[in-house]
C-alpha cells in the first residue's frame, strides 16, 4: 500500500473494526488496495473474532496491521485502542471506517482535502450511499439528533442540519482528539459517533462534509438480523448520550423510550419493543456504575 509521506498529503491512519465478518472485511481491504490518496496505512482492530478471521487476514492481507482483542470491546473501545496508537505515532488524520463500507477510489483524497480547508476543522464525513441498487444518499455526512424523540434524521442533502457526522465513514484530526478525548467506551454499539462529534463542536471544532467522498455501506451488517438486540444496545446508548449532553435526561430517555417502542408495536415487532426497554435499564444500570 501507499506509504509515502509529502507535506500535501498527511499521513492518514485507516482504522476499521472486526467480528466474525471476514467477508466483508476482505472486500472492504481489497478495496483500500485501489486508494488514490497517496499516504496512508491500515489498521485493523479484531473484536474476539472466533471464525479464523485473524489468521486469514496475515496470509491474504500482509499489508495490514492487526490489533487482536481477546474480548469483545464494542464499536468505541476498539476504535479507541487503535486511535490511541495512531496518536502516539503522530498520525495527524484517523479514518474510521466500518468493515461493511466500500470507499470510491478517491474517497480518502477528498477527505482530507476537505479537513485540510481550516485548522478548525475536527471531523469529516462522506456521502454514504446504500450498497445495494438503486444506491440511495443514506447519510449527507451525517444527521440531525432528536433529543426527546431518541432519533436521528440522516441528511440526503448539502444543506441538512449536522449534528454529527457517523462512523461509518469518520475522518478525525488527532489533534481535536487530544483536545476532546476518544470515544466513550461505556458505549459499546450505537450513539458512540453522535457523542464524540457533539464533544467536538462544544469545544469549538467544526464538522465537515466532503461532497465528493462516496461511500457505499450495507449498514447494521453485525445486529440487522437481530431486531432485540438492535433495539437494545440503541437504547442503552441513547440513555447514556443523553445523560452527557441533556438536561432532563431521565425524563427525555423515558419519552424516547416510550416513542420508539410504540412505534415498533405498531408494526408489530414486539422483539425489538422489549429491546427498548431492556436497553434503557442496562443504560440506567450503567450510569449508576459511574455515579
Amino acid at each position: 500500500m501507499p506509504s509515502t509521506i509529502t507535506p500535501l498529503a498527511p499521513r492518514v491512519r485507516i482504522v476499521t473494526i472486526n467480528w466474525n465478518a471476514y467477508d466483508d472485511l476482505a472486500r472492504l481491504l481489497q478495496r483500500l488496495r485501489h486508494l488514490t490518496y497517496p499516504a496512508f496505512d491500515v489498521v485493523v482492530v479484531d473484536n474476539a473474532s472466533t471464525d479464523g478471521s485473524r489468521e486469514r487476514l496475515s496470509v491474504e492481507f500482509p499489508e495490514v496491521s492487526l490489533l487482536p482483542m481477546t474480548d469483545n470491546l464494542g464499536f468505541g473501545g476498539a476504535n479507541n485502542v487503535a486511535l490511541r496508537q495512531a496518536i502516539q505515532d503522530n498520525i495527524p488524520w484517523v479514518w474510521v471506517l466500518n468493515h461493511d463500507a466500500l470507499p470510491a477510489p478517491d474517497a480518502l483524497t477528498a477527505l482530507v482535502a476537505a479537513g485540510q480547508t481550516a485548522p478548525q476543522i475536527g471531523a469529516v464525513g462522506g456521502v454514504v450511499f446504500d450498497d445495494s441498487p438503486p444506491g440511495h444518499i443514506q447519510a449527507w455526512g451525517g444527521g440531525h439528533i432528536y433529543p426527546w424523540l431518541g432519533a436521528v434524521r440522516l441528511g440526503t442533502a448539502a444543506n441538512d442540519p449536522l449534528d454529527f457526522i457517523t462512523g461509518a465513514c469518520l475522518l478525525l484530526r488527532t489533534d481535536a482528539l487530544h483536545n476532546v478525548g476518544l470515544f466513550d467506551e461505556r458505549f459499546f454499539l450505537y450513539w458512540e459517533d453522535a457523542d464524540l462529534c457533539v464533544r467536538l463542536r462544544q469545544a469549538g471544532w467544526h464538522l465537515a462534509v466532503a461532497d465528493s467522498a462516496h461511500i457505499w455501506h450495507r449498514g447494521s451488517a453485525v445486529t440487522g438480523r437481530n431486531p432485540r438486540r438492535r433495539s437494545f444496545h440503541s437504547a442503552r446508548s441513547l440513555v447514556l448520550f443523553l445523560s452527557n449532553h441533556e438536561r432532563f435526561p431521565h425524563l427525555k430517555s423515558l419519552t424516547a423510550i416510550a416513542f420508539q417502542s410504540l412505534l415498533k408495536c405498531l408494526r408489530g415487532n414486539f422483539p425489538a419493543a422489549a429491546g427498548f426497554w431492556s436497553g434503557w435499564r442496562a443504560g440506567r444500570a450503567a450510569l449508576q456504575q459511574t455515579e
